[in-house]
């Protein structure tokens, strides 16, 4: 057979398997924006990456993704809690995130990922805003009498902390308006 055939068939075999084997590894990787949590599990356990990219293949691999960005929450605490020296026209504020530059945020993406993943960024907001409010009339019922804005800025972290760092979020900070404020 002719050298020259030999040669354009080895060209055209491995283009066609240098081609073919970009397109499979561009298909393969899933890239990860610096405000999201790409969460692969599968054969290798639970991997999680953040602003980075994954391989992830199929039949072995799930993934989905999980928003990084904080949830700001305003909630309205008139309406159903006896709440003393409070505005009455300006709800709370409350941001809640999964966290990312803390020691234990390896721990909460695992309590996010199994409890969050799927999730829309509604239900997670859903899921925050009745989370806090049940802390709020826990709290409430537990001081026995109706609350204060010292008591909502000084005692709302030991009850709402906890619950939701089992769902991987933490509360960031909250902004409680008093009367006249």
């Amino acid at each position: 057979m002719n050298p020259v055939i030999i040669l354009l068939i080895a060209i055209l075999f491995a283009v066609f398997f240098l081609g073919g084997g970009l397109l499979v590894s561009s298909t393969l990787y899933k890239r990860v924006a610096a405000d999201e949590l790409l969460v692969r599990t599968g054969m290798g356990g639970m991997q999680f990456s953040q602003g980075q990219g994954e391989i992830v293949l199929p039949f072995i691999h799930e993934y989905s993704y999980l928003s990084l960005a904080p949830l700001i929450l305003k909630i309205n605490l008139t309406g159903s809690l006896r709440v003393e020296d409070m505005a009455k026209d300006e709800p709370a504020t409350f941001i809640v995130a999964i966290p990312v530059d803390t020691e234990t945020a390896e721990d909460m993406w695992y309590d996010a990922a199994t409890r969050l993943a799927g999730m829309s960024r509604n239900a997670i907001r859903d899921l925050a805003t009745e989370t806090i409010v049940a802390e709020i009339h826990r709290l409430q019922h537990d001081s026995g009498r109706p609350l204060t804005y010292h008591d909502l800025q000084n005692d709302l972290i030991g009850y709402v902390a906890p619950k939701l760092a089992e769902f991987g979020l933490t509360l960031q900070s909250h902004v409680t308006p008093p009367k006249g404020g």
